[in-house]
């Protein structure tokens, strides 16, 4: 049950112009509740690439919405 934290951003990703930063911690995955790093991945199977993905992520004790789009 390791928790959903980002690791790294890639410079220049969709992540890091999103404004993804090392230590988010990944809650929702557009509507879906991600408990793990285990969930995160199996959600992100789901989702088409062409499309937009929001993320709810918490960072320190602040709650943020986060929209990555190509």
């Amino acid at each position: 049950k390791t928790p959903a934290y980002v690791d790294l951003v890639q410079p220049n990703s969709v992540a890091a112009r999103a404004g993804l930063k090392t230590n988010d911690l990944i809650l929702f995955v557009n509507s879906t509740r991600v408990g793990s790093q285990a969930t995160l991945l199996e959600e992100l199977q789901y989702i088409d690439r062409t499309e937009d993905l929001a993320l709810l992520i918490q960072r320190g004790s602040k709650l943020q919405e986060v929209l990555l789009s190509n």
